[in-house]
């Protein structure tokens, strides 16, 4: 499971960061691991880097891992070999998500895990989910950890509690865009 994966995350690899509650809902909804099946993976926000391994251990040698990080140092995660893969950016910059997915993607999973402010909640929505992305598959998930973070305006995630209205609807729209035919 991955919650046991997570557990039992080795101690001399580097930290990984997960609220256990978290591996209940993603096993619900994630691609399962068959060891078979190819499963593209993009997580913005990589910080120490092991959830790279440990995703990398869920799924095994059938995972390619895409992480991207504003933090240089974030680097050292990366495994070409293993499919594991860094690239340093920032996620409020909606050209350089466009590069990461015209090169490593469309993703099966794109899990944001980065700044937790509204606003780079939505730029990266925007620009992953957006009209016109190439950036996920069909039936992809899109995951976004710590949204409870957003009712910490006081602290600066958010500018005004109604950001987490806003950054639904991005979320809501970029997913179900498709289904609008309109001309815009």
């Amino acid at each position: 499971s991955l919650a046991n994966v997570w557990l039992h995350h080795p101690h001399d690899e580097p930290g990984l960061d997960r609220w256990l509650e978290y591996a209940a809902a993603y096993e619900a909804h994630l691609p399962r691991p068959d060891n078979k099946t190819a499963i593209s993976l993009l997580e913005i926000g990589v910080q120490s880097g092991g959830s790279a391994l440990a995703w990398k251990r869920y799924y095994g040698a059938p995972l390619k891992y895409v992480g991207i990080d504003i933090d240089p140092r974030c680097k050292r995660t990366e495994r070409p070999g293993l499919q594991i893969f860094v690239e340093v950016g920032d996620q409020l910059d909606s050209a350089f998500l466009r590069r990461v997915c015209a090169k490593h993607g469309p993703f099966d999973v794109a899990i944001d895990d980065g700044g937790h402010t509204g606003r780079m909640m939505r730029a990266s929505i925007r620009s992953v989910l957006g009209a016109g992305s190439e950036c996920m598959r069909r039936r992809a998930v899109y995951a976004i950890e710590d949204m409870h973070t957003m009712t910490r305006c006081r602290e600066g995630y958010c500018s005004d509690p109604n950001d987490i209205h806003a950054l639904i609807g991005s979320g809501f729209f970029g997913m179900h865009n498709h289904w609008n035919r309109e001309v815009r």
